[in-house]
């Protein structure tokens, strides 16, 4: 008899309820975090992605090469050519969605040799865990990259690019762009 109630007197005093109790409070601000800081993290990743391909570009086409696709998803306005090689190569070297990534092409007065090519990119951002969708849909992270035209013919061609400008994504413009 004496075990038993040893036993009852044990369960009694247990704190296992306390901490059962703190636990169901720490565990939702965990997650919250946890979900921010992936939410966050991928749009940061997007970001870097972004401003590499942006500027990888903008190297390659200041010293004529606009690259060989032009089968890329451009959207709201007609590119052709050479533009429409450089918006493709601006897409593929981000590695992001391309229906989603915007482009613009701009010129401080023309694509000639000692002028500056601008090039503006811009991509939505998405709340992946859907905790943060209030703050991150519907708003998009912004890249510039400004760089002297070196050449402008590839191998005896002359290319022509002219200004071109995506429609900017949902929540997004263009004013931000020193174009």
């Amino acid at each position: 008899m004496k075990r038993i109630q040893s036993g009852l007197r044990r369960r009694g005093n247990s704190s296992d309820g306390a901490a059962l109790v703190e636990f169901a409070i720490v565990l939702p601000l965990v997650v919250l975090l946890l979900m921010g800081i992936i939410d966050f993290g991928f749009g940061l990743a997007n970001l870097n992605s972004m401003r590499h391909g942006t500027r990888e570009s903008a190297r390659r086409a200041v010293v004529a090469d606009v690259g060989d696709d032009s089968t890329c998803t451009v959207t709201g306005v007609v590119v052709s050519g050479d533009t429409q090689k450089l918006v493709c190569q601006v897409k593929d070297k981000t590695g992001l969605d391309e229906a989603k990534l915007r482009v613009k092409i701009d010129f401080d007065n023309t694509y000639a040799e000692g002028e500056a090519l601008i090039i503006c990119t811009q991509y939505p951002l998405e709340s992946l865990s859907g905790m943060y969708s209030s703050m991150l849909n519907g708003k998009t992270v912004n890249t510039e990259v400004q760089m002297r035209i070196e050449k402008t013919s590839d191998g005896g061609t002359d290319l022509t690019i002219l200004p071109a400008q995506e429609a900017a994504p949902i929540g997004g413009d263009w004013s931000w762009c020193n174009a």
